[in-house]
């Protein structure tokens, strides 16, 4: 899984219970940070399918992922005791609640990042979410694939 995020340039932020955390901008930005937010999520999906585990041929693993782009403080974040590099902000918690929301298998990216990617990516659009922290509900998108381009536009 790590090297999903590695292969698109991502930060590995933090390992959390059975989860990964991924940064896409920060430390180094990329005027398409979104769209490799997404392609590494539909990469960790595809190699999650193929893991199998012999003594039990009938377990399939499954995750959900969330995607929101905004701004966030980004930096060595902490005390004397102990410190990381990490983000935080409304607009990572926002990404938080929207992994919290997400099926088995499902990618939910808001209105923010779909617009960045919406020529990248199929989606389906799930309506107004409403998630903790937020006074609105926030409009979400399930992402089904990427767009076939042809050869000319690729």
């Amino acid at each position: 899984m790590v090297d999903c995020v590695f292969d698109v340039e991502g930060t590995l932020d933090k390992f959390r219970g059975d989860g990964i955390m991924a940064i896409f901008g920060a430390p180094v930005r990329h005027d398409d940070d979104a769209a490799r937010a997404v392609r590494c999520a539909l990469s960790l999906q595809e190699r999650l399918k193929m893991v199998r585990f012999p003594k039990f041929p009938d377990l399939q693993l499954h995750m959900g992922i969330g995607i929101n782009t905004g701004l966030v403080v980004a930096g060595t974040i902490g005390s004397d005791r102990r410190m990381d590099y990490t983000v935080i902000g409304g607009d990572v918690n926002l990404a938080q609640r929207f992994e919290a929301n997400a099926g088995p298998g499902q990618t939910l990216i808001t209105e923010t990042t779909y617009e960045r990617v919406k020529e990248l990516v199929r989606v389906r659009a799930l309506g107004p979410l409403r998630v903790q922290g937020k006074p609105n509900a926030v409009p979400a998108f399930d992402v089904i694939e990427l767009q076939q381009m042809t050869a000319a536009a690729q």
